[in-house]
């Protein structure tokens, strides 16, 4: 009889243990499922209103949001600039740093299958109250992943060319720099003509003058990446010294496009 009932108890506490372990598993399923499914709903290219914001100001313009969030490595690209730390929670991406774009966060409506970007009024230009912008889809979410796929490729492009500038700074000689350069360049303030490799290595001494390798290394935050300036400028990366050198990638490879002064 004792048997039979250690038997019954064995059994009984198995089914439990065995029924409480599924349920665990099948919760967590639940869980995952649905944090995956937003993230799969959330994923796209979106277009809409962003403010992009300066040093000295700040404009509204009409930019393009690519969110991929299906990947190990989840990614928000605004109008060209890779976010480089946010927090996700469902159907939410809070900016954890402001860099060009005072965004807040980034909430996806499912209804609208659309997105509320909210940004700070740094300038009060509202009052202190935060800009509300409604991001409309236009993409799925595998095109997202293959524009912010270009632009982490871009970036790495740039910074290997940005290394060399550095260094052709540090020894007085532009001339690996120049050589990829479409002339004439016309800086889009002082509308000075530069025809030359030679004109353009005395333009960029002028440029850099008072600056120093350390001063060059240490303000690298100043190199900036706003798709808004390749439509006024020709180029998206610049970096502000006594005026701005504009640069963007053609071809996979980088090209000194513009410069244009007082800018920052």
């Amino acid at each position: 009889m004792k048997t039979i009932l250690l038997i019954f108890f064995n059994i009984f506490f198995i089914t439990l243990i065995s029924c409480s372990q599924e349920n665990k598993n099948a919760a967590q399923i639940n869980i995952a499922s649905e944090y995956d499914e937003w993230m799969n709903e959330m994923s796209g290219v979106y277009e809409g209103n962003i403010d992009v914001s300066f040093a000295d100001g700040s404009c509204t313009t009409f930019g393009r949001i690519c969110i991929d969030l299906l990947n190990d490595n989840p990614s928000v690209s605004i109008d060209g600039v890779l976010i480089p730390d946010f927090k996700l929670t469902k159907n939410n991406i809070k900016n954890n740093t402001w860099y060009i774009y005072s965004l807040i966060d980034i909430n996806y409506d499912e209804n609208s299958n659309s997105c509320i970007a909210r940004f700070a009024d740094e300038y009060g230009m509202n009052d202190g109250e935060d800009f509300n912008y409604i991001w409309h889809k236009t993409g799925d979410a595998e095109m997202a992943k293959t524009e912010i796929e270009k632009l982490k490729s871009d970036n790495k492009i740039f910074s290997q060319y940005w290394e060399k500038f550095i260094i052709a700074f540090m020894n007085n000689n532009f001339k690996e720099i120049t050589s990829n350069v479409s002339f004439p360049i016309v800086d889009s303030c002082t509308k000075e003509v530069i025809n030359n490799e030679f004109e353009l290595e005395n333009k960029l001494r002028n440029v850099l003058s008072w600056q120093t390798t350390e001063d060059m290394e240490k303000n690298s935050d100043q190199l900036r990446i706003v798709d808004h300036y390749a439509k006024i400028f020709g180029g998206k990366y610049y970096f502000q010294r006594n005026s701005s050198i504009f640069w963007d990638i053609i071809d996979g490879e980088v090209k000194l496009m513009n410069f244009h002064c007082g800018f920052g």
